[in-house]
């Protein structure tokens, strides 16, 4: 699935439709000027080359402290998924701890896809500062390329739905981005974490930053992850 290029050999670049247009485009030009070739095989390149981009956004709040609380669905979420993967790159930047992943060009009908995992570290009421910042500097569209993976206490433990274009429900960190963004208009996977059996047993407030216990991390690793793996690969691939 992973690779640190583009392509898993040279072979798939050479026969990759995106490379035969740029050798298309680029037929026939006739010139000793070395930056008139460079610039002209450049806007070719940027003409023909498609690298589609995916953010994969998990909500969480940062240090050992709140690793494993249910307000860290998010982050546990991206942590499982990128066991699979061997990520180009991993640093701290945009206020946030971002995983680089190159699919190769082989999976994807229109072109490689770089896609990034984003754990912000913000705290949760200020993701969207984070997720603002990324939006803006890769120049990504919400509504295409974002998806954030959260917590859902309107959801019991052991299940999970996606959601596209839908209201924060009270969820702070939701709401943050939706406020930064300036719109709903993107995708969510939303991973239950209600275990009470009334809301009264204890403040909502309190309840998400109490851990999971060892029997609910092994459940969601064992069954509900896995199957965001699955809804967090259709989203790259666009299934």
């Amino acid at each position: 699935m992973f690779t640190h290029g583009l392509f898993r050999n040279p072979k798939e670049l050479f026969t990759h439709p995106s490379y035969l247009k740029l050798i298309a485009a680029t037929r026939g030009i006739r010139t000793n000027n070395i930056w008139t070739l460079g610039l002209t095989i450049l806007r070719a390149y940027r003409c023909c080359y498609n690298t589609h981009m995916k953010l994969i956004v998990g909500l969480g709040n940062p240090g050992k402290k709140y690793e494993c609380t249910r307000h860290n669905a998010g982050f546990l979420a991206v942590d499982e998924y990128l066991k699979k993967l061997e990520a180009i790159s991993c640093t701290s930047r945009f206020q946030g701890q971002i995983c680089e992943v190159h699919f190769t060009a082989t999976q994807h009908p229109q072109g490689p896809i770089k896609t990034f995992f984003i754990k912000p570290q913000t705290y949760m009421n200020k993701s969207g500062e984070a997720v603002r910042e990324i939006i803006h500097f890769y120049k990504a569209n919400p509504e295409t390329d974002l998806l954030v993976v959260h917590d859902e206490l309107d959801l019991k433990f052991g299940y999970w739905k996606t959601a596209f274009d839908s209201r924060a429900a009270g969820h702070n960190g939701v709401t943050s981005i939706i406020d930064s963004l300036g719109t709903q208009k993107f995708h969510r996977i939303r991973i239950g974490v209600e275990s009470r059996i009334s809301r009264h047993e204890s403040p909502t407030d309190e309840y998400v930053l109490q851990p999971f216990s060892d029997q609910e991390l092994a459940l969601l690793r064992e069954t509900v992850f896995p199957q965001t793996m699955e809804a967090i690969d259709n989203f790259i691939f666009e299934k």
